[in-house]
C-alpha cells in the first residue's frame, strides 16, 4: 500500500496506493469546499464559489484533493449519496474526506456521531476517510488533553470495527504534551490505520510556533508504523514543508492557496507577500509571466482571487517538487538549512531537529555535504562520524594533525599512517579525519567556506583535544595550531 522509493533524513519519496489509484509522496491535498462546487447547491454564490475548478486542479498536477464530509452531510447529503463524492465535487482522482473534527474544534460540538460520519464517508465513496477525533488546542489544560486523548483512542478502536471500502486515517492528538502525543501515537499505531494524521496543530502554524510543532512531530513519529504515511493536518504553507518532511511527514492539506488569495496574499517558499507590496513577481508560473502585479490588482475581486489562487497552488507544488528532488539526491538537510534563514522561528525549529539525532539518515548519498552555518556541525553526518571515531583502532603512539588540503589528503601530503605515526587532518566540518577513513562518505565529499567561523574553530579544537587522549605525543602542524589557537600542543 505504501512503497518507499527514496529516503533522506526522515523524508521519504513513496508510492501510496489507494484502491486503483496512487499518489507519490510527499504530497499535498488541495482543500475543496464542497458547497462551492455543487451545481445543485442554492447556497453557492459568487462570494463562496470555488475559484478554481477541481478538474483544473487535477490538470495542474494534483491527483488528489481533500473535502469535508461533515459539511456535505449537513448541506448536500442526498445529492452526495445519489452522485457520490467524486461526481459531487467534479474530481475523478483521489478524494480524501475530513470528518468534521475542525468544526468540533471551532464550535465545540457537531451534530453527528462518530460511527455515523464514518459510514457516511464510506457511503459517498471516499477513497480515504478520517475518524471523528477530539482535537485539543495547543496549551490546553492537561486534564482536558488527557480526557480528549482517551476519547480519541476509544473512537479509533471503534472505527476499525466498522467494515468500509475506504482507507482509514486515525488522527494522533495530545495537545502540546510530548508524553501524551507519544501515548496516542503508540496506541493508535497498534491499531493498524492506513494513514496517521497529526492533528490539533493549525494554531501553531498560524502563530509561527515551528519549534513546538517540530517537537510534536518528533514525539508522534517515535511510535507510528514506518510503513504508513503520516499526514500533518492543516500545514498548507510551503515555508514549513521541508521541515515537516525531514521530520517524517508524508502528506499535507492546504486551503491556504485560496484563503491567502482572498486576502491578496501571494505565497512563496520563503514567506508571504502582500500584493500591494510586490514590485515584480518572483515567479515564472503562467500567472506571473502573463500579468504584472498592477494588472492582477486591477483585475476585479473574483479574477484577482482566481489568479492569486493559481499562483499559490503553483508555488505549493513547486516546493513539493523541490523537496522530492532534495530527497532523491540526498540534500534535504541543505534545503532545510536554507529555509531556516527565512524566519527566526524556522531557525528555532532547525535547532530542535538537530538536537534529535536522525538515525534513519542514509549513510551514503548522491550529493556532497555542504556546510551552511554552525547548525551544520550538528547534522547526522557529523554525529555519525564522531561516533565512528570512537571505534578507530591505531597502533601508533604519536598523533600528527595536519591542516586541510586538497583531497585525497594522503595523495596531497604523500603520507599515510604507520606503526609510528597516526596521521589525521583537522577538518572545519568533521573536526578531525584520520587518513585511514578519508574515503568514507561524506569525508571525501564536503564543501565549506575558506574563512572559518568561531564555531568551526572551537569545534576543531575540541575534537582534536578529545581525539588526542591515549597518544603519548601529539604534533599539530603550526599552520593549523595558529588557526585554531590550540595551546599546549606540540
Amino acid at each position: 500500500m505504501f512503497e518507499i522509493k527514496h529516503r533522506d533524513a526522515h523524508g521519504r519519496i513513496g508510492i501510496f496506493k489507494i484502491k486503483n489509484k496512487k499518489l507519490e509522496t510527499p504530497y499535498i491535498f488541495p482543500v475543496i469546499n464542497p458547497r462551492s462546487v455543487s451545481l445543485d447547491n442554492s447556497a453557492s454564490s459568487s462570494a463562496n464559489r470555488q475559484v478554481i475548478k477541481p478538474a483544473d486542479i487535477k490538470d495542474m498536477g494534483f491527483p488528489g484533493v481533500i473535502t469535508n464530509s461533515y459539511i456535505i452531510y449537513n448541506s448536500l447529503k442526498d445529492e452526495a449519496v445519489s452522485k457520490g463524492v467524486h461526481e459531487l465535487i467534479g474530481f475523478d482522482g483521489v478524494v480524501m474526506t475530513d470528518s468534521g473534527s475542525y468544526q468540533l474544534y471551532k464550535y465545540g460540538n457537531v451534530n453527528i456521531l462518530p460511527e455515523e460520519i464514518l459510514r457516511f464517508q464510506d457511503q459517498i465513496g471516499s477513497d480515504i476517510g478520517v475518524i471523528l477525533d477530539i482535537p485539543t488546542p495547543p496549551d490546553a489544560g492537561r486534564k482536558r488533553a488527557e480526557s480528549d486523548l482517551k476519547e480519541t483512542i476509544k473512537r479509533g478502536k471503534e472505527s476499525l470495527e466498522i467494515n468500509t471500502d475506504m482507507l482509514l486515517a486515525g488522527t494522533v492528538q495530545g495537545s502540546t504534551y510530548p508524553d501524551l502525543r507519544e501515548k496516542c501515537a503508540r496506541e493508535m499505531g497498534k491499531l493498524g490505520f492506513d494513514v496517521y494524521p497529526i492533528g490539533g496543530v493549525v494554531p501553531l502554524m498560524e502563530d509561527y510556533r515551528f519549534s513546538t510543532l517540530s517537537k510534536i512531530i518528533i514525539s508522534c513519529k517515535k511510535y507510528l508504523p514506518q510503513g504508513r504515511p503520516v499526514h500533518l493536518f492543516g500545514c498548507g504553507h510551503p515555508i514549513f514543508f521541508s521541515f515537516a518532511v525531514a521530520l517524517g511527514c508524508d502528506l499535507f492539506d492546504s486551503a491556504a492557496y485560496f484563503l491567502y488569495a482572498k486576502d491578496d496574499r501571494y505565497i512563496t517558499p520563503q514567506g508571504t507577500l502582500k500584493l500591494d507590496n510586490i514590485y515584480e513577481f518572483p515567479c515564472t508560473c503562467r500567472v506571473c509571466l502573463g500579468y504584472t502585479p498592477k494588472e492582477v490588482a486591477a483585475s476585479g475581486r473574483s479574477e484577482k482571487t482566481r489568479l492569486l489562487s493559481l499562483h499559490n497552488l503553483h508555488a505549493t507544488m513547486q516546493e513539493i517538487k523541490l523537496i522530492k528532488q532534495s530527497i532523491y539526491e540526498g540534500s534535504l538537510f541543505e534545503l532545510v538549512e536554507s529555509r531556516a534563514r527565512c524566519h527566526p522561528a524556522l531557525l528555532d525549529a532547525l535547532k530542535v531537529m538537530l538536537d534529535n539525532h536522525f538515525r534513519l539518515d542514509p549513510a551514503t548519498k548522491r550529493s556532497a555535504f555542504f556546510y551552511s552555518g554552525p547548525e551544520s556541525l550538528k547534522r547526522p553526518e557529523v554525529r555519525r562520524h564522531l561516533e565512528r571515531l570512537k571505534n578507530i583502532e591505531f597502533r601508533a603512539k604519536t598523533l600528527v594533525v595536519l591542516p586541510e588540503a586538497a583531497r585525497p589528503y594522503s595523495r596531497t601530503y604523500g603520507i599515510s599512517s604507520s606503526k609510528d605515526y597516526h596521521i589525521c587532518v583537522g577538518s572545519p566540518v568533521f573536526g578531525i579525519i584520520p587518513l585511514d577513513i578519508e574515503e568514507v562518505y561524506p569525508l571525501n565529499r564536503y564543501e565549506s567556506p575558506e574563512n572559518l567561523d568561531m564555531e568551526q574553530i572551537a569545534f576543531i579544537e575540541t575534537q582534536v583535544k578529545e581525539y588526542s587522549n591515549g597518544f603519548e605525543k601529539v604534533f599539530v602542524h603550526e599552520k593549523l595550531a595558529a588557526e585554531i589557537e590550540l595551546p599546549g600542543v606540540e
